[in-house]
């Protein structure tokens, strides 16, 4: 049972009509379930790359080194694609917000790179839209102003609580709290009903893994409540009611709400496979995300674009690492999730 997100109440805007109808464009090329069955059936990482030439990744692929090195055509092709529908919005503010998520990434890394001592440099990425030496002087200056604003609001806020945080669980604690705050904002602020639920799916289904990886470790309540995320359907207190009942009180609760259907997975089990429980939160969201293939005139398909393509990106992960690693196609398959397409 989801929530129903109705396409029908997006507001009509017509500067997106040139944005939409080239998404839907775009849409005809994404990777579908016969192209994936081809690539998994590809007997060398040659014919791999051969099936590849046929899609949107020809334009990445020389980066790879003969697949060897997929993660870099990976990365190529997510710029290529948040490059491309931000030329094609009329007001990036919320497709920017993906870009966003990169920024982050690398203001924690760099972060706590600096709290060790060490070189953040392999672990950070240029998919943001600050240059990645622009984000290593802030840190080392605690300068935020060449941030937006609101970017810059939530780092204000959230240093007097990283310089008191115990350990480097911690500050990743903080900084994924105050990501999800920051995102869910923005889309309030925009007043964009699509996005604001996409994430609250997103954050329930985060805090879903959560409780289960805390609970089977046998961690305490304080630990749990640490690390929940804010902004979800369900608030902090339903997990933290829940959690003295253990797995039989999680089920029974979970049966109530939009994620009866996972409720009764298997995976949801003193022995279920967190692996697997990944693969039905992700094709959990996807499903989410689909419902605007109904929406004509608005933000929201090139929105759901680029939630495909990343989904499609991990989707080719999974399968290219596997390959790599000689794992037998009956595994890679159980990985893998749905596709947009």
């Amino acid at each position: 049972m989801m929530q129903h997100y109705d396409p029908s109440m997006s507001p009509w805007d017509a500067r997106y009509g040139f944005g939409v109808g080239n998404i839907r464009a775009l849409e005809t090329r994404l990777i579908d379930e016969t192209m994936l069955a081809r690539l998994l059936e590809a007997g060398s990482l040659k014919d791999l790359e051969g099936e590849l030439e046929e899609t949107e990744y020809s334009q990445v692929i020389s980066l790879s080194n003969d697949l060897q090195d997929p993660e870099a055509m990976l990365q190529a092709e997510l710029k290529r694609v948040y490059d491309l529908v931000h030329s094609m919005d009329p007001d990036p503010a919320l497709t920017d917000l993906f870009r966003y998520r990169y920024d982050i990434h690398n203001l924690k890394t760099c972060y706590k790179a600096q709290l060790i001592g060490e070189d953040p440099g392999p672990a950070l990425t240029d998919l943001g839209l600050y240059p990645v030496e622009e984000i290593k002087r802030m840190i080392a200056e605690e300068d935020m102003g060449g941030l937006t604003p609101e970017l810059s609001a939530m780092m204000e806020e959230l240093l007097p609580k990283l310089k008191d945080a115990p350990d480097s669980r911690s500050v990743e604690m903080l900084f994924d709290n105050a990501q999800y705050s920051f995102l869910y904002a923005q889309a309030q602020r925009k007043n964009n009903c699509f996005l604001e639920g996409y994430l609250q799916f997103q954050i329930d289904l985060i805090n879903l893994k959560t409780w289960l990886r805390i609970y089977k470790m046998k961690g305490n309540r304080k630990l749990l409540e640490q690390a929940l995320l804010d902004h979800g359907l369900l608030d902090r207190e339903w997990w933290l009611d829940i959690y003295g009942g253990g797995i039989g009180e999680l089920i029974s609760r979970m049966s109530y709400t939009p994620y009866s259907d996972l409720a009764d997975a298997e995976v949801i089990s003193e022995d279920g496979n967190l692996v697997e429980l990944e693969r039905l939160t992700d094709d959990y969201l996807l499903d989410y995300v689909k419902i605007v293939s109904y929406v004509s005139m608005g933000v929201e398909p090139l929105i759901a674009y680029i939630l495909a393509k990343e989904n499609e990106v991990k989707v080719l992960r999974i399968l290219l690492v596997g390959k790599l690693n000689h794992l037998p196609k009956e595994e890679i398959r159980m990985r893998l999730r749905k596709l947009y397409a």
